[in-house]
């Protein structure tokens, strides 16, 4: 009875190192697959997160923005406010008085001093008046800056007390890359109970446009503003290299058609997202980047 017990035993040990070695084999050959859950951070707005990617943000403003009338200006395109004497032309620049974007000394207290190694002090405004109610909006987009066409190199905020980036210096429109499969995505913004609301644009590798909103600007002071990023959006291929992401495309903001035309003004600060990254091992990974 004992002999028997004992042999059911070894038979036992025996079956389960068969398996442990067949699927150590398995490992080698097909590869180790394994998920990392981290966070990242797409812009910290004029500070060194920015600065290590060469980020420079850049407006664009609808058509009823108000502008600066030339003289001499054909008096057909110009329109007065509804809520001034200001007068505007159509189809002209923006006057950098009313409408215009800055970097700014200021943070929210919901963000740590230091984020990913760099010291956090600025934050990016946008302020803007319209001719016209509607549909107005407001564009931010990300642009790399081109080194070779500007005489002063790109500061480095990684440094504490550095200056945030000249928004005039000459810069290409850039999409930040997602590492990972994105799940949900974050900003800080600001306030100042304005019927407004605010949208994120994402673009895949495909050429897909997404768009995502993050509420209304009716509130005052800091709020971190969430969004989820749903499975149906497309972040990588199966193929490899799998070198094609999900990128950042721009930030939108949008008037409500009853809002008044008066100044308008909004912050921002720390665009992060968090994600799924995979860590998978197999051999030949060397292979599967984007080496041609």
């Amino acid at each position: 009875m004992k002999r028997t017990i004992f042999q059911h035993i070894t038979l036992f040990i025996t079956v389960a190192a068969v398996f442990f070695v067949s699927g150590n084999i398995h490992s080698q050959v097909s590869g180790v697959n394994s998920y990392v859950f981290q966070n990242f951070t797409l812009s910290d707005f004029g500070d060194g997160i920015d600065a290590s990617k060469s980020i420079v943000w850049k407006p664009r403003f609808s058509e009823f923005v108000a502008q600066v009338q030339k003289e001499g200006e054909n008096q057909e395109n110009v329109q007065a406010s509804n809520d001034s004497d200001t007068v505007v032309v159509l189809g002209q620049n923006p006057d950098p008085e009313r409408s215009n974007i800055r970097y700014t000394e200021a943070k929210p207290e919901g963000v740590t001093e230091v984020v990913a190694g760099t010291p956090q002090k600025y934050v990016l405004g946008v302020k803007a008046q319209f001719s016209q109610q509607g549909y107005n909006w407001i564009e931010l987009t990300p642009n790399k800056i081109n080194q070779d066409a500007n005489t002063q190199a790109q500061p480095n905020n990684a440094e504490e007390g550095a200056a945030p980036p000249d928004i005039n210096m000459e810069a290409t429109p850039f999409r930040i890359p997602f590492v990972g499969k994105a799940v949900d995505l974050t900003m800080w913004v600001w306030g100042g109970q304005y019927a407004w609301w605010v949208e994120v644009y994402l673009r895949d590798y495909l050429n897909y446009q997404y768009r995502f909103s993050l509420g209304d600007l009716l509130f005052t002071g800091w709020k971190q503003k969430r969004t989820q990023i749903p499975d149906s959006v497309v972040q990588s291929r199966k193929k490899l290299p799998a070198s094609p992401t999900l990128g950042f495309e721009m930030i939108k903001l949008w008037s409500f058609p009853s809002e008044t035309t008066d100044q308008f003004y909004a912050y921002f600060d720390l665009l992060q997202y968090s994600s799924i990254v995979s860590t998978d091992i197999f051999d030949g990974k060397e292979l599967a980047e984007d080496i041609w």
